[in-house]
């Protein structure tokens, strides 16, 4: 496999990549700014294209090209496509995500099987969006489910045409253990059709169960305050029956109770 990797600013080509990544990303800039004049032409303004240089340059700054991360794009060596040309080639592609707060490793398959990309993005919702934008064809996602997994689900589904959120707890690990690795991973058992789907309903269930759960944590707090305020008291004797002890116009009778029985200050503790 050829490993080529991308760096974070077209300009920066001219002196340090070789013509093989000039190429590719005057390729990919060339479709960019194609797509940039569709919208113009539909909706009266470029989707993401910005204006760079001193107002006499006619060249436009697209987000890939200005992300200051790196990328990774493997080709086979039997492929003769660039790598920009796979990404937007209008087929059926696997995308399996890694996702962590900070970072987004991704891995990019064909309907065969091979690998065309594999990228690292922050995990920021307009970056990922963008990102998914700029491929072509049927886009299949995949990620585990975790703490940002409905947000990224809401996110990307109006985007791709399919979002699943997988379980893989249980299941046993083979190889290397890895951010790509485990991209890598995801999207192949996506397009195996193997991943076991974790549901992720409509926004109005997602807050229903957010409340739920906000209540159940809130039930769980008092319960252990209250029992903790009336083993206070079980420790000096005092017994606390009913729930009058948790009473705030009682909570005088019951400090006056703690200095009786346990002498001066010793209520310092109850307030």
């Amino acid at each position: 496999m050829d490993v080529m990797c991308c760096p974070p600013r077209l300009r920066d080509l001219r002196v340090s990549a070789s013509p093989r990544q000039k190429r590719f990303f005057m390729e990919f800039r060339e479709t960019r700014h194609a797509r940039n004049a569709a919208d113009t032409a539909v909706l009266g303004r470029p989707s993401s294209a910005q204006p760079i240089g001193n107002g006499n340059e006619r060249t436009t700054e697209t987000d890939i090209e200005s992300t200051p991360l790196t990328g990774i794009v493997e080709l086979s060596k039997s492929h003769n496509s660039q790598p920009g040309a796979a990404l937007m080639k209008r087929s059926l592609k696997y995308v399996g995500l890694d996702v962590h707060q900070a970072t987004t490793v991704t891995s990019v398959r064909e309907e065969s099987g091979r690998v065309i990309a594999q990228t690292v993005l922050p995990t920021d919702g307009r970056m990922l969006v963008e990102y998914f934008r700029g491929m072509r064809g049927s886009i299949h996602v995949a990620f585990e489910e975790g703490t940002q997994a409905q947000w990224l689900h809401d996110l990307l589904q109006p985007v791709v045409d399919q979002v699943v959120v997988c379980d893989r707890r249980g299941t046993t690990a083979r190889g290397n253990k890895g951010d790509q690795p485990d991209a890598d991973a995801i999207s192949e058992l996506l397009r195996r059709g193997a991943l076991r789907p974790v549901y992720h309903g409509s926004g109005e269930r997602a807050t229903l169960k957010e409340v739920a759960r906000t209540y159940r944590n809130l039930v769980e707090d008092t319960t252990r305050v209250m029992l903790r305020l009336k083993a206070l008291f079980r420790a000096r004797g005092i017994k606390t029956a009913g729930r009058g002890v948790y009473r705030p116009d009682e909570r005088a009778d019951w400090l006056a109770q703690l200095d009786t029985a346990a002498g001066p200050g010793a209520s310092r503790g109850a307030r």
